[in-house]
């Protein structure tokens, strides 16, 4: 009997790691198909024609920016991790590289395993270190769509379909927050249990990393800051591209087209393909925008914001072996 219960266990999570690609490779399809139908109708010439005519200097200020992300990042996480365990800044800004590639390429949270996995065995971290980063990261991360939400519902007419989106979201970070809170302030209380259950003794030593959420002004919320500057850049990113397009909406434009990309890209495709598109085009052209120039920024935008992505983490792995 205790012979077949691993196999069971082992049959079981291939069968849930199957249903779960099944699922992804569905939802892939279904949005490609649907990006194709809606593509049909676009200017494609009209749009050509703005991309040739874009104006580069502002297209490379739009990707040096993109670029300025993953220093702010290496330096956002160094000062999330546990102090004793933090590594080096050359070393963590290769850990967001990578960790940015694989975001792009592998489907669901794949992205966010894999960081746990670089923080541990790149990084030195200990499990409930390396699952503090991440979790404190995706709260900061979720903090800083917020404050874009309400930067762009000041600047600029938010359609229904986002300003209904925004409520949900707010309400799930909230309660996220306050979860990760309620952890935070029982510590003490889990660790008078470790002695009697495992699971608790590894829950303590995961919430003992999230102590920091009680001191404000401390690394955590000083990590805060660097997210905050990290949208910063790819607001003004999206403000370049506009720039370089003939676009004049503002920053409150492109605050908006970022504020909708981070509701939208919640629903991951292989880099973000055509679901980026879809949503700067529907901003763009709720706020006026012809069809041509909208289509172009956002193609543009998005190449400008993929490079680095992508690019950063193949260096990466390339420099070893050289």
């Amino acid at each position: 009997m205790s012979l077949d219960r691993p196999e069971m266990s082992a049959a079981a999570r291939t069968g849930g790691d199957v249903g779960r690609k099944l699922l992804y490779g569905v939802v892939t399809v279904l949005v490609f198909a649907g990006l194709v139908i809606a593509a049909r109708g676009m200017p494609w010439g009209q749009t050509w024609r703005a991309l040739t005519e874009a104006r580069s200097g502002w297209t490379v200020v739009a990707f040096l920016l993109n670029c300025a992300v993953f220093p702010l990042w290496a330096t956002q996480w160094r000062l999330l991790a546990p102090r004793a365990q933090r590594p080096s800044w050359r070393r963590m800004l290769d850990i967001v590289s990578l960790t940015s590639l694989t975001q792009n390429v592998l489907p669901l949270l794949g992205g966010q395993a894999t960081a746990l996995g670089l923080l541990i065995l790149r990084g030195g971290l200990t499990r409930g270190g390396a699952l503090s980063v991440v979790t404190l990261d995706q709260m900061l991360t979720g903090l800083c769509k917020l404050a874009v939400l309400g930067l762009a519902a000041l600047a600029a007419p938010m359609p229904s379909w986002l300003r209904d989106g925004a409520w949900s979201f707010t309400a799930l970070v909230a309660m996220f927050l306050l979860g990760l809170l309620i952890l935070a302030y029982s510590t003490e209380w889990l660790d008078r249990r470790t002695a009697r259950h495992r699971v608790v003794a590894h829950l303590a030593d995961w919430t003992r990393h999230l102590s920091g959420l009680r001191r404000f002004g401390g690394p955590v919320w000083w990590a805060f800051g660097y997210a905050l500057l990290k949208k910063a850049c790819e607001v003004l990113a999206a403000l370049a591209v506009q720039y370089a397009c003939g676009i004049e909406l503002g920053w409150g434009g492109a605050a908006l087209a970022v504020a909708a990309l981070g509701l939208s890209t919640l629903l991951r495709t292989p880099g973000n393909l055509g679901v980026y598109e879809a949503t700067v085009v529907a901003i763009y052209g709720a706020l006026g925008v012809p069809a041509a120039p909208a289509l172009a920024a956002a193609l543009l935008q998005h190449l400008v914001a993929l490079l680095p992505r992508l690019g950063a983490g193949a260096v990466v792995l390339v420099l070893p072996r050289r």
